[in-house]
């Protein structure tokens, strides 16, 4: 490497190569917009739900002996809507995997939902509400 920057003529051209390997590596380090991960509990401490961006996976999980479940309603600014309902019980969870598109907005409304009937039926109390980038 010192030979050739010592030989007439490519010193220009190793620097110019330098420069350009570190114009390179700045731009494949440029942070583009980055989807967050996002979580929330319930307000009534009924639940927990979680968002990774990694693998668009969203966590539900029931945390109190109260006969309801956990549903989720999650919408996207390109239209898409998906509702999960996590009905294994307290104390346990689920993962589920949406196929969202990369960097757009999703926006989740997490709720307690008596669907048997036990509690009067339809929503209860708890919810939670926040948004990521998919």
């Amino acid at each position: 490497m010192k030979t050739l920057l010592c030989r007439t003529g490519t010193r220009i051209a190793t620097t110019t190569a330098v420069s350009v390997l570190a114009l390179c590596a700045a731009v494949g380090n440029a942070s583009t917009a980055q989807a967050a991960d996002a979580s929330r509990h319930l307000s009534d401490g009924s639940g927990y739900v979680q968002y990774q961006d990694r693998g668009n996976a969203l966590t539900v999980k029931d945390t109190k002996r109260d006969g309801r479940a956990v549903r989720v309603n999650l919408w996207t600014d390109y239209g898409y809507m998906h509702t999960v309902n996590m009905k294994l019980g307290a104390g346990n969870s689920e993962t589920y995997y949406l196929d969202l598109r990369e960097d757009r907005h999703v926006e989740f409304v997490a709720i307690t939902w008596d669907h048997n009937g036990d509690q009067g039926g339809g929503p209860g109390l708890g919810n939670a509400q926040f948004a990521t980038r998919s």
